[in-house]
């Protein structure tokens, strides 16, 4: 037997660790917060899907809705990342040094990855800072280059100074997987 935890946001459930959903109930989500106020046993629940991952696609992912700190390695692929792609979103990126400097993106539904603005934004200092707003929502991202002399290094060690940086989760997942090869 396990736990779930279910938390009602809107008309949503929140099915964890695993797997988030969302309820319909005969077909219509908008019931769904009555039901589970009132008796469930009278209405059918159908548990939909609604994200497949709670974890970036790659390592050199930044997720959008989450503030903290971010590593990349020079050498790879930095994108945009976001889990939820029901709807279209607005993404603007400024640069917290400069506010002036900004540029604005149009993310389309059922997209999960977008280019991040090198050409507006180039990654090629370490601790840069940037403001990414979704939708008005603001989130402050801290960027650390991996140091030239660690891109050859073991991923143990890459992980160990990404963790000194804040990057747990990207360290967590540089030692899970084979991403780094």
């Amino acid at each position: 037997m396990f736990n779930i935890k279910i938390v009602l946001l809107s008309t949503a459930i929140t099915l964890i660790p695993f797997v988030s959903y969302s309820a319909e109930i005969n077909g219509n989500s908008s019931q769904a917060e009555n039901a589970i106020s009132s008796d469930v046993g009278q209405q059918s629940l159908r548990p939909r899907k609604r994200s497949n991952t709670s974890l970036p696609p790659s390592l050199w992912s930044i997720n959008v809705y989450e503030a903290g700190d971010f590593c990349y390695n020079k050498t790879e692929y930095v994108n945009l990342w976001r889990a939820d792609t029901s709807e279209p979103v607005k993404i603007t990126i400024q640069s917290q040094n400069n506010p002036q400097q900004e540029v604005i993106l149009r993310w389309p539904t059922h997209q999960t990855t977008l280019t991040w603005p090198n050409t507006q934004f180039p990654l090629s200092e370490d601790n840069l800072a940037y403001i990414i707003q979704v939708n008005d929502i603001g989130r402050l991202i801290n960027i650390h280059r991996l140091p030239e002399q660690l891109n050859n290094a073991s991923a143990t060690e890459q992980a160990k100074w990404m963790q000194q940086k804040g990057c747990a989760r990207q360290a967590e997942m540089l030692l899970n997987t084979d991403i780094n090869s």
